[in-house]
């Protein structure tokens, strides 16, 4: 190693960042279809059950389908995001702003703070559509009032604990802000 270029060690770092890519992109696909194949065995459960009908499980797909589609636009979002913040520590480096172990830390931080966002994010999409159910549900009559009392107490406690999560991750990216500016400051 003490034998390669700056330029061969950037390529070999390239290639095995270029490879993690891969790999939790697979692990993505891998666990979408174990995401599917348990909705799939729970829908079609209740729908032998005759908890639910054909129309009623075609329906819940769909929603589950657009529930899915906005947590993947989010995460696209939100790792194009890093991404570019990637870019900048490494532009920050070339330009001796800061030292490369600093980019190191704060690149590892933004992708802890990446997965908290999306994960909170998520967990919003996930309150959302389980308030539209139970609403859809009362509305239909599918769910007693008193049933459906109970589901917006534990969506209500739901919402505290989002909003608690939030609060501190926005104390964090605070706190990192801070740090970045004193950082530029030095």
């Amino acid at each position: 190693r003490a034998n390669l270029s700056e330029a061969q060690v950037r390529g070999e770092k390239e290639v095995i960042e270029k490879a993690h890519q891969i790999r939790r992109k697979q692990n993505v696909e891998h666990e979408k279809e174990r995401f599917w194949k348990r909705v799939e065995e729970e829908i079609e459960g209740t729908v032998r059950s005759g908890r639910m009908s054909r129309k009623q499980a075609d329906a819940e797909y769909e929603r589950i389908k657009r529930t899915q589609q906005q947590k993947e636009e989010l995460s696209r979002e939100l790792h194009r995001d890093i991404e570019q913040g990637l870019r900048e520590l490494q532009i920050a480096v070339r330009e001796g702003k800061i030292g490369q172990e600093d980019a190191r830390r704060e690149g590892d931080q933004m992708r802890r703070n990446l997965e908290r966002e999306i994960h909170a994010a998520h967990r919003r999409i996930d309150f959302e559509a389980q308030k539209s159910r139970i609403h859809q549900l009362i509305g239909e009559g599918s769910l007693s009032e008193e049933d459906g009392k109970h589901g917006e107490r534990r969506l209500a406690e739901m919402q505290r604990r989002m909003e608690s999560e939030e609060r501190r991750m926005h104390d964090r990216e605070r706190e990192m802000r801070r740090h970045h500016a004193e950082r530029e400051h030095r």
